[in-house]
């Protein structure tokens, strides 16, 4: 996380024009801080937003634990408690079909998951024990530089994952 105590989320408002597909027309609509220390979130390092747009899901790479914003109300708040295997977290994506959040740990090079259903339910997969887990090793060398981010496309279910450096 490279976000300092000037960040903020920028909610903005998109449109299509009916006769141009390619026009794009961006509006500033608002701003909210998320330099929270006093909830625990003084690095956050990872943002994703509900496919409804209802909610972002923010993870910070010094807490162990997952934040949420409100996107109607602006309230941020600690989603889960705090969990040793959220360690170093720098990037969060929604998987809507498992009705679950995945995040990767830079430094463990796992990708940890946590249920958006009550108790919020935390597990870990280590990268290296996977099928093809050799070949992660290999590119993952170098916890400094690891998984910076990662996505899920919601028609497949596809994890993508993003290797800081060298990728």
């Amino acid at each position: 996380g490279m976000w300092r105590s000037r960040t903020f989320v920028g909610l903005l408002s998109a449109s299509l024009s009916a006769q141009m597909a390619t026009a794009l027309d961006l509006q500033y609509a608002s701003h909210v801080k998320l330099h929270r220390p006093d909830i625990g979130l003084s690095e956050p390092s990872g943002l994703a937003v509900d496919a409804d747009g209802d909610a972002f899901w923010i993870v910070s790479d010094d807490t162990a634990a997952v934040f949420r914003l409100d996107a109607r109300t602006g309230e941020l708040s600690a989603f889960t408690g705090r969990d040793a295997r959220m360690t170093d977290l720098e990037g969060v994506a929604i998987d809507a079909a498992n009705e679950r959040l995945l995040m990767v740990s830079e430094r463990t090079a796992r990708i940890v998951s946590v249920s958006l259903k009550r108790p919020h339910r935390v597990s870990a997969i280590d990268l290296a024990r996977l099928p093809g887990g050799g070949d992660l090793n290999r590119v993952l060398q170098g916890k400094r530089d690891g998984l910076e981010g990662i996505s899920v496309d919601p028609n497949t279910g596809v994890v993508f994952l993003v290797k800081e450096d060298s990728p």
